[in-house]
């Protein structure tokens, strides 16, 4: 058994995607979940230790060889050792070629590190990777968020960030309002239900209080 102490990165999960993970009972329904920005694996351990076959894709090898380490470790303890799968990869090309149909799709917080296009694109993409009934979770910034027109505007809702202390200089971030959001995942997934949650929290980061001001989104194709 792998002990915190010794987890590399993150050590739980999205307190959402718990609560994604149990209202929607998939404890009770293993399959296969793909993660698109899975860091260390923080969100799919959960889904892993209850059966699921996982795959989870990131552009940080650092991240990808903690997510392989952690893993490992857990697979000791009665789970498949093969149930497991990290690709060090931009997700789009991933998704290029990825011809695998998952149960759960989730991205709680990779998306809203694109552009609008690349938004587009990635949720085009991935939607054929989702059969009917397939779960989704996706999390993203609101214009109440304190990132949010920080830095040389590329679109009418991404900037490439010019500040220091989230630790995001360089980093494209992208604020949707729920409504302009909500037509969009109609538009392109068609969800046969949804569930929407707004979620803001203070932030102390490097001296500074950083307000999050999130929507997540949960549903079903």
């Amino acid at each position: 058994m792998i002990l915190l102490r010794d987890y590399k990165g993150l050590k739980f999960p999205d307190e959402y995607i718990v609560r994604f993970f149990f209202k929607e009972s998939l404890h009770s329904h293993p399959g296969k979940v793909l993660e698109l920005g899975c860091a260390n694996g923080n969100n799919l351990q959960l889904f892993y230790q209850h059966g699921f076959a996982v795959t989870g894709v990131d552009l940080s090898e650092e991240r990808v060889s903690q997510a392989r380490h952690n893993f490992s470790a857990l697979s000791g303890n009665g789970l498949d050792p093969a149930g497991f799968t990290f690709v060090h990869e931009d997700m789009l090309s991933y998704l290029e070629r990825d011809e695998n149909t998952y149960d759960v799709v989730l991205l709680p917080s990779s998306l809203y590190y694109l552009d609008e296009s690349g938004i587009d694109r990635v949720l085009r993409k991935v939607r054929r990777n989702m059969k009917p009934g397939t779960r989704f979770f996706l999390r993203m910034r609101t214009p109440e968020d304190y990132r949010c027109g920080k830095g040389v505007q590329l679109s009418p809702r991404s900037w490439r960030l010019t500040i220091a202390e989230t630790g995001e200089r360089d980093c494209t971030v992208t604020c949707y309002r729920k409504e302009e959001f909500e037509v969009i995942l109609s538009s392109l997934w068609k969800p046969v239900r949804t569930c929407w949650c707004k979620c803001r929290f203070d932030n102390p980061q490097n001296g500074v209080l950083v307000t999050n001001d999130d929507f997540i989104v949960w549903g079903e194709v």
